[in-house]
Protein backbone atom coordinates (compact mmCIF):
# COMPACT_ATOMS: atom_id res chain seq x y z
CA UNK A 1 0.00 0.00 0.00
CA UNK A 2 3.16 2.41 -0.20
CA UNK A 3 4.55 4.16 2.37
CA UNK A 4 2.30 5.92 4.82
CA UNK A 5 5.21 9.12 5.91
CA UNK A 6 4.49 10.11 2.22
CA UNK A 7 0.73 10.64 1.42
CA UNK A 8 1.16 11.54 -2.12
CA UNK A 9 2.48 8.11 -2.38
CA UNK A 10 -1.21 6.81 -1.92
CA UNK A 11 -2.98 9.07 -4.35
CA UNK A 12 -2.76 6.37 -7.17
CA UNK A 13 -5.49 4.08 -8.98
CA UNK A 14 -6.63 2.45 -5.96
CA UNK A 15 -5.95 4.93 -2.83
CA UNK A 16 -7.20 8.59 -2.40
CA UNK A 17 -6.29 10.86 0.57
CA UNK A 18 -8.90 12.95 2.16
CA UNK A 19 -8.24 15.58 4.73
CA UNK A 20 -10.45 16.09 6.83
CA UNK A 21 -10.13 18.14 10.30
CA UNK A 22 -8.26 15.48 12.13
CA UNK A 23 -5.56 14.97 9.53
CA UNK A 24 -5.65 13.29 6.38
CA UNK A 25 -6.77 9.45 6.28
CA UNK A 26 -7.16 6.83 3.15
CA UNK A 27 -9.77 5.02 1.54
CA UNK A 28 -9.88 2.82 -1.75
CA UNK A 29 -10.57 5.00 -4.14
CA UNK A 30 -14.12 2.35 -5.32
CA UNK A 31 -15.87 3.71 -2.27
CA UNK A 32 -15.94 7.12 -3.50
CA UNK A 33 -17.24 5.77 -6.82
CA UNK A 34 -19.94 3.49 -5.05
CA UNK A 35 -20.89 6.31 -2.94
CA UNK A 36 -21.64 8.41 -6.25
CA UNK A 37 -23.55 5.45 -8.04
CA UNK A 38 -25.49 5.15 -4.54
CA UNK A 39 -26.30 8.84 -4.88
CA UNK A 40 -27.47 8.97 -8.50
CA UNK A 41 -29.98 5.81 -7.78
CA UNK A 42 -31.15 7.78 -4.96
CA UNK A 43 -31.34 11.18 -6.87
CA UNK A 44 -33.65 9.46 -9.61
CA UNK A 45 -35.23 6.61 -7.84
CA UNK A 46 -36.14 8.01 -4.00
CA UNK A 47 -38.70 11.17 -3.55
CA UNK A 48 -37.18 13.64 -0.21
CA UNK A 49 -39.31 11.93 2.24
CA UNK A 50 -37.51 8.53 1.72
CA UNK A 51 -34.45 10.16 1.70
CA UNK A 52 -34.52 11.91 5.44
CA UNK A 53 -35.99 8.50 6.52
CA UNK A 54 -33.29 6.72 6.02
CA UNK A 55 -30.05 7.99 8.24
CA UNK A 56 -27.96 6.07 6.36
CA UNK A 57 -28.02 8.28 3.42
CA UNK A 58 -26.96 11.27 5.51
CA UNK A 59 -23.06 11.05 3.86
CA UNK A 60 -24.78 10.96 0.16
CA UNK A 61 -26.62 14.26 0.31
CA UNK A 62 -23.60 16.58 -0.89
CA UNK A 63 -23.64 14.43 -4.18
CA UNK A 64 -27.19 14.38 -4.37
CA UNK A 65 -27.13 18.36 -3.92
CA UNK A 66 -24.22 18.63 -6.60
CA UNK A 67 -26.30 16.41 -9.04
CA UNK A 68 -28.48 19.53 -8.42
CA UNK A 69 -26.50 22.24 -9.55
CA UNK A 70 -26.70 23.22 -13.17
CA UNK A 71 -23.94 25.37 -13.69
CA UNK A 72 -22.42 24.73 -16.96
CA UNK A 73 -18.69 24.85 -15.19
CA UNK A 74 -20.25 21.71 -13.09
CA UNK A 75 -19.21 18.12 -14.34
CA UNK A 76 -21.04 15.98 -11.54
CA UNK A 77 -23.96 16.40 -13.86
CA UNK A 78 -21.75 15.09 -16.91
CA UNK A 79 -21.03 12.13 -14.94
CA UNK A 80 -24.48 10.33 -14.83
CA UNK A 81 -27.26 10.12 -16.69
CA UNK A 82 -29.88 12.38 -14.57
CA UNK A 83 -32.62 14.28 -15.14
CA UNK A 84 -34.69 16.65 -12.99
CA UNK A 85 -37.52 16.82 -14.01
CA UNK A 86 -38.27 13.50 -14.07
CA UNK A 87 -36.50 12.63 -10.74
CA UNK A 88 -38.98 11.55 -8.20
CA UNK A 89 -36.74 14.03 -5.73
CA UNK A 90 -39.24 16.63 -5.59
CA UNK A 91 -39.37 19.04 -2.46
CA UNK A 92 -42.44 19.65 -0.56
CA UNK A 93 -42.31 23.43 -0.73
CA UNK A 94 -42.95 25.25 -3.32
CA UNK A 95 -41.31 28.25 -5.34
CA UNK A 96 -41.89 30.75 -7.56
CA UNK A 97 -40.13 32.74 -9.68
CA UNK A 98 -41.44 35.48 -12.64
CA UNK A 99 -40.33 34.27 -15.56
CA UNK A 100 -42.62 36.58 -17.70
CA UNK A 101 -44.76 39.75 -17.17
CA UNK A 102 -47.78 37.71 -17.47
CA UNK A 103 -47.34 34.67 -15.62
CA UNK A 104 -45.19 33.13 -12.69
CA UNK A 105 -43.54 29.63 -13.30
CA UNK A 106 -43.55 27.39 -10.97
CA UNK A 107 -40.01 25.99 -10.40
CA UNK A 108 -37.86 24.19 -7.58
CA UNK A 109 -34.45 25.55 -6.93
CA UNK A 110 -31.86 23.53 -5.73
CA UNK A 111 -31.86 25.82 -2.46
CA UNK A 112 -35.33 24.81 -1.67
CA UNK A 113 -34.49 20.81 -2.48
CA UNK A 114 -31.87 21.22 0.36
CA UNK A 115 -33.87 23.23 2.92
CA UNK A 116 -36.67 19.87 2.21
CA UNK A 117 -34.16 17.70 3.73
CA UNK A 118 -33.32 19.86 6.41
CA UNK A 119 -36.19 20.40 8.38
CA UNK A 120 -34.15 20.88 11.57
CA UNK A 121 -30.30 21.67 11.95
CA UNK A 122 -28.74 19.46 14.80
CA UNK A 123 -25.17 19.97 15.22
CA UNK A 124 -24.14 17.15 12.96
CA UNK A 125 -26.57 17.90 9.81
CA UNK A 126 -25.65 21.65 9.96
CA UNK A 127 -22.04 20.48 8.47
CA UNK A 128 -23.69 18.14 5.78
CA UNK A 129 -26.01 21.08 4.89
CA UNK A 130 -23.53 23.60 4.20
CA UNK A 131 -21.42 21.15 1.72
CA UNK A 132 -24.84 20.38 -0.09
CA UNK A 133 -25.08 24.33 -0.56
CA UNK A 134 -21.71 24.36 -1.84
CA UNK A 135 -21.66 21.84 -4.03
CA UNK A 136 -25.30 22.68 -5.36
CA UNK A 137 -24.28 26.01 -5.77
CA UNK A 138 -27.45 27.36 -4.38
CA UNK A 139 -28.65 31.22 -4.31
CA UNK A 140 -30.33 32.75 -1.22
CA UNK A 141 -32.71 34.59 -2.74
CA UNK A 142 -35.58 37.66 -1.21
CA UNK A 143 -38.34 35.05 -1.14
CA UNK A 144 -36.54 32.11 0.68
CA UNK A 145 -34.36 33.47 2.86
CA UNK A 146 -36.86 33.36 5.56
CA UNK A 147 -36.70 29.82 6.15
CA UNK A 148 -33.01 29.64 6.56
CA UNK A 149 -32.92 28.49 10.00
CA UNK A 150 -30.96 31.12 12.63
CA UNK A 151 -28.52 27.69 13.69
CA UNK A 152 -27.01 28.09 10.10
CA UNK A 153 -26.05 31.83 10.40
CA UNK A 154 -23.35 30.74 12.74
CA UNK A 155 -19.82 30.70 11.65
CA UNK A 156 -17.52 28.68 13.87
CA UNK A 157 -13.57 28.94 12.54
CA UNK A 158 -12.36 26.07 14.20
CA UNK A 159 -10.02 23.56 13.37
CA UNK A 160 -11.71 23.40 9.65
CA UNK A 161 -10.47 21.67 6.36
CA UNK A 162 -9.79 23.92 3.37
CA UNK A 163 -12.86 22.30 1.90
CA UNK A 164 -15.02 23.00 5.08
CA UNK A 165 -13.92 26.82 5.05
CA UNK A 166 -14.49 26.54 1.45
CA UNK A 167 -18.17 25.64 2.18
CA UNK A 168 -18.70 28.22 4.89
CA UNK A 169 -17.24 30.98 2.41
CA UNK A 170 -19.44 30.39 -0.10
CA UNK A 171 -22.43 30.21 2.06
CA UNK A 172 -21.64 33.42 3.88
CA UNK A 173 -20.66 34.94 0.49
CA UNK A 174 -24.63 34.21 -0.79
CA UNK A 175 -25.95 35.03 2.57
CA UNK A 176 -24.80 38.56 3.01
CA UNK A 177 -25.33 39.28 -0.17
CA UNK A 178 -28.97 38.49 0.19
CA UNK A 179 -29.15 40.91 2.75
CA UNK A 180 -29.40 38.65 5.79
CA UNK A 181 -27.15 38.72 8.73
CA UNK A 182 -24.97 36.40 10.38
CA UNK A 183 -26.03 35.60 14.35
CA UNK A 184 -22.55 34.59 15.38
CA UNK A 185 -19.17 34.24 14.00
CA UNK A 186 -16.99 32.21 16.26
CA UNK A 187 -12.94 32.28 15.67
CA UNK A 188 -11.53 29.16 17.97
CA UNK A 189 -8.08 28.48 18.52
CA UNK A 190 -6.16 25.61 16.44
CA UNK A 191 -4.55 22.45 18.11
CA UNK A 192 -1.17 22.63 16.80
CA UNK A 193 -1.09 26.88 16.81
CA UNK A 194 -3.36 29.27 18.47
CA UNK A 195 -3.08 32.08 16.16
CA UNK A 196 -2.23 30.34 12.81
CA UNK A 197 -4.76 31.14 10.37
CA UNK A 198 -4.87 30.24 6.59
CA UNK A 199 -5.71 32.73 4.53
CA UNK A 200 -8.93 31.20 3.22
CA UNK A 201 -9.90 31.72 6.78
CA UNK A 202 -8.96 35.26 7.27
CA UNK A 203 -10.53 35.88 3.82
CA UNK A 204 -14.17 34.10 5.50
CA UNK A 205 -13.19 36.12 8.65
CA UNK A 206 -13.18 39.62 6.64
CA UNK A 207 -16.37 38.59 5.07
CA UNK A 208 -18.53 37.56 7.73
CA UNK A 209 -17.31 40.61 9.82
CA UNK A 210 -19.47 43.24 7.18
CA UNK A 211 -22.29 42.15 8.32
CA UNK A 212 -22.42 39.79 11.57
CA UNK A 213 -24.59 40.65 15.00
CA UNK A 214 -22.07 38.46 17.97
CA UNK A 215 -18.25 38.02 17.95
CA UNK A 216 -16.42 35.54 19.96
CA UNK A 217 -12.88 35.41 19.36
CA UNK A 218 -10.82 32.66 21.34
CA UNK A 219 -7.26 33.76 19.68
CA UNK A 220 -5.54 37.27 19.49
CA UNK A 221 -7.13 37.77 15.97
CA UNK A 222 -4.20 39.54 13.44
CA UNK A 223 -4.74 39.77 10.15
CA UNK A 224 -2.13 41.83 8.03
CA UNK A 225 -3.04 45.14 6.67
CA UNK A 226 -6.99 44.93 7.88
CA UNK A 227 -9.08 45.87 10.39
CA UNK A 228 -12.38 45.45 11.50
CA UNK A 229 -14.97 48.25 10.97
CA UNK A 230 -18.30 47.53 10.65
CA UNK A 231 -20.38 47.61 14.46
CA UNK A 232 -21.40 44.50 16.02
CA UNK A 233 -23.72 44.23 19.09
CA UNK A 234 -22.09 41.65 21.65
CA UNK A 235 -17.75 40.85 21.31
CA UNK A 236 -17.31 37.71 23.69
CA UNK A 237 -13.39 37.73 24.07
CA UNK A 238 -12.47 33.93 25.99
CA UNK A 239 -8.87 33.23 26.90
CA UNK A 240 -9.99 31.45 29.85
CA UNK A 241 -8.08 28.49 28.98
CA UNK A 242 -5.48 30.23 26.64
CA UNK A 243 -2.64 32.65 28.68
CA UNK A 244 -1.58 35.41 26.04
CA UNK A 245 0.55 38.30 26.46
CA UNK A 246 0.03 42.07 26.37
CA UNK A 247 1.27 42.16 23.20
CA UNK A 248 -0.80 39.54 21.72
CA UNK A 249 -4.44 40.40 23.98
CA UNK A 250 -3.88 44.32 22.18
CA UNK A 251 -4.81 42.67 18.93
CA UNK A 252 -8.46 42.47 20.12
CA UNK A 253 -8.88 46.40 20.68
CA UNK A 254 -9.63 47.17 16.90
CA UNK A 255 -13.10 44.78 18.03
CA UNK A 256 -13.86 46.75 21.47
CA UNK A 257 -14.35 50.17 19.35
CA UNK A 258 -16.86 48.13 17.37
CA UNK A 259 -18.92 46.47 19.85
CA UNK A 260 -22.25 47.41 22.20
CA UNK A 261 -21.71 44.80 24.56
CA UNK A 262 -18.12 43.57 25.79
CA UNK A 263 -17.80 40.28 27.91
CA UNK A 264 -13.96 39.37 28.72
CA UNK A 265 -13.26 36.05 30.33
CA UNK A 266 -9.79 36.15 31.63
CA UNK A 267 -7.00 33.56 32.40
CA UNK A 268 -5.99 33.04 36.00
CA UNK A 269 -2.37 33.88 35.59
CA UNK A 270 -3.30 37.37 33.40
CA UNK A 271 -1.40 40.30 34.57
CA UNK A 272 -1.91 43.40 32.80
CA UNK A 273 -5.29 44.19 34.40
CA UNK A 274 -4.71 47.64 34.69
CA UNK A 275 -3.73 48.04 31.12
CA UNK A 276 -7.76 46.19 30.10
CA UNK A 277 -8.88 48.48 32.94
CA UNK A 278 -7.80 51.73 30.64
CA UNK A 279 -8.75 50.07 27.26
CA UNK A 280 -11.97 49.23 28.34
CA UNK A 281 -12.60 53.12 30.32
CA UNK A 282 -12.34 54.48 26.65
CA UNK A 283 -15.25 52.72 25.28
CA UNK A 284 -18.62 53.52 25.71
CA UNK A 285 -20.75 50.34 26.41
CA UNK A 286 -24.03 49.30 27.26
CA UNK A 287 -23.07 46.42 28.87
CA UNK A 288 -19.86 45.11 30.42
CA UNK A 289 -18.75 41.72 32.44
CA UNK A 290 -14.85 40.82 32.71
CA UNK A 291 -15.07 37.16 34.67
CA UNK A 292 -11.62 36.47 36.19
CA UNK A 293 -10.63 33.77 38.58
CA UNK A 294 -13.28 33.53 40.92
CA UNK A 295 -14.86 37.10 40.23
CA UNK A 296 -17.09 38.85 38.26
CA UNK A 297 -17.42 42.15 37.79
CA UNK A 298 -20.40 43.80 35.89
CA UNK A 299 -19.36 47.24 35.85
CA UNK A 300 -15.82 49.62 35.53
CA UNK A 301 -16.09 50.56 39.42
CA UNK A 302 -16.30 47.10 40.62
CA UNK A 303 -13.06 46.03 38.91
CA UNK A 304 -11.15 49.38 39.42
CA UNK A 305 -12.45 48.86 43.29
CA UNK A 306 -10.63 45.39 42.79
CA UNK A 307 -7.41 46.22 41.24
CA UNK A 308 -7.16 48.86 44.25
CA UNK A 309 -7.65 46.08 46.91
CA UNK A 310 -5.36 44.21 45.18
CA UNK A 311 -2.80 47.01 44.94
CA UNK A 312 -3.47 47.74 48.61
CA UNK A 313 -2.57 44.19 49.50
CA UNK A 314 0.44 43.54 47.40
CA UNK A 315 2.07 47.03 48.70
Amino acid sequence: MGNFDHKNDLTNDFIECIETNLGYRYRFVNVAFLDFCASVYVYNNLNSEEIKSNKKLYNLYPIICGLLNRNEESFIPLLADTNLSESRFKPESDYYEETSETSPTKIQTPLMYILDLFPTFPYGLKKIFMTCFYESQATITDDIKESIDKSLCQIWILNKTFYEVSCQFYFVEQLINSGKKLDYLIVGKSKHNKANLTKLEEKLIMKCSTNVVNVTLRIPLKIEFWKPMNKIESLFIDCFLTLISKEEYENFLPWFNLCEKLFIHLHEDTDFLNDIYEWVSLLNLKRLVISYRNHVFRNLKSFKDFLNNAKKINS
